[in-house]
């Protein structure tokens, strides 16, 4: 079971970010960039789109900030502003509302858990970032996209003996797990 993950970006960057404190901006931009773009990501439209709507989402919270009414709720807003605005672009490229991708259109998701699974993200980064380099490399080779690949191409591309992979796969995964119950990240039973 995973304990409740420290709550970023809250009321007070949001005050400060509107009252034109540009460091707070930034900082409010930098901890929700990836909520966004886990949105627009889910919506599956072009890359160039995509870096569009980013910029509209942000634009968009700029101007909303001052008149925010619950701060608390600032990543449902964004949530919510991320998914009408991909909802516009599927409907500039005139597609039916049934090729929209599920999460886009389940009114019942909660907003919450996709800012508990982007933050789950970033403390599993934190944990890769602070394993040496070749766990590091190992764990994203075997794990970070698509199903494993074959174990003699991944000995090759890493230049470790097949037969390693196992045992230092193992190892590796236990420095992750290490380096994220140390950030507070525990994994599930």
């Amino acid at each position: 079971m995973t304990r409740p993950l420290p709550q970023e970006g809250g009321p007070e960057l949001i005050a400060r970010a509107a009252s034109g404190d540009r460091e707070a901006w930034r900082e409010l931009v930098e901890r929700h960039s990836g909520l966004v773009w886990s949105v627009i990501r889910q919506g599956g439209l072009s890359r160039d789109t995509g870096e569009d709507l980013f910029q509209d989402v942000f634009a968009e919270a700029l101007r909303a900030l001052p008149t925010l009414r619950d701060p608390q709720r600032f990543d449902a807003w964004l949530i919510t502003t991320a998914r009408r605005l991909v909802w516009k672009a599927w409907s500039a490229r005139q597609k039916a509302p049934d090729e929209l991708p599920a999460e886009l259109l389940d009114a019942n998701e909660r907003p919450e858990a996709l800012t508990e699974a982007q933050e789950r993200r970033l403390l599993v980064r934190r944990g890769l970032d602070a394993l040496p380099v070749r766990c590091r490399d190992l764990l994203l080779a075997a794990f970070a996209s698509g199903p494993p690949p074959d174990y003699d191409l991944l000995a090759r591309r890493l230049g470790v003996p097949r037969g390693s992979l196992g045992p230092t796969r193992a190892r590796c995964l236990e420095q992750l797990a290490a380096a994220l119950a140390a950030l507070g990240l525990r994994a599930s039973s």
